[in-house]
């Protein structure tokens, strides 16, 4: 029995981390970055145990309400952006989702208001089925011709996620969760966070933009150390 109790104490105890990660369904970067944050998580396992909770940020609250333009016919007529940058925006931002194994076609996205679909995801989380909504409508906006505000599409996304369709129809027809997004808004600007995706380490350092899996990597490190074992 001693044996056994100083070879466990010899053991390193997993480090407690928790990372906030601020993010919009229609920032194209943002799932990117996600998919760059679970790849750099992986190098830590076994010696951090890393808690994730996701946070909502609008880029545009007064985004269309639903689906008018696409992603490219919006940034030229609101945003002024000449068809050929457009055109190459999207083309570069495709290239760099490939690098992590996703599959952009927004030349043919709608350009749509995330508020609902924030709304979505928080009741998602809620049930349990935050990760699998969080693909699907991730997914729906990047690479398909889904309108992501309108709430027939959101309950269809939500029940292919695992979530209750008529349950997901009267929250989102309630308007609960809303309060939810906007604590998460103002918690945002009192971080000063403005931009996205952006991650937040023990409520203390932030970093944000297209960082690459090494960078996340050295920032994770950075912080493992800075943390006491068993925190």
């Amino acid at each position: 029995m001693c044996g056994m109790s100083s070879a466990a104490g010899m053991e390193r105890e997993a480090v407690k981390m928790q990372v906030e990660i601020w993010s919009d369904i229609v920032c194209p970067w943002c799932w990117i970055g996600k998919r760059k944050f679970e790849a750099a998580v992986r190098k830590f396992d076994g010696v951090a145990d890393i808690a994730v909770r996701h946070r909502s940020f609008e880029l545009n609250p007064n985004g269309p309400e639903q689906g008018r333009y696409s992603v490219p016919e919006y940034m030229q007529a609101v945003l002024g952006m000449p068809k050929p940058r457009v055109l190459q925006t999207l083309r570069f931002i495709a290239e760099a989702a490939a690098e992590v194994g996703l599959d952009y076609r927004m030349t043919e996205s709608r350009a749509a208001n995330s508020f609902d679909a924030h709304r979505l995801l928080h009741f998602a989380d809620s049930k349990g089925r935050g990760k699998e909504v969080r693909e699907l409508v991730s997914h729906a906006f990047v690479a398909t011709t889904l309108d992501i505000a309108d709430r027939d599409t959101l309950c269809v996304l939500g029940s292919r996620g695992g979530l209750d369709e008529t349950e997901t129809r009267t929250m989102l027809n309630s308007g609960t969760f809303g309060d939810a997004v906007r604590r998460d808004e103002t918690e945002a600007r009192r971080a000063g966070i403005h931009g996205v995706p952006a991650f937040r380490f023990n409520k203390g350092t932030i970093v944000s933009g297209a960082l690459s899996i090494e960078e996340l990597q050295s920032v994770i490190a950075e912080e493992l150390a800075k943390t006491p074992a068993g925190r």
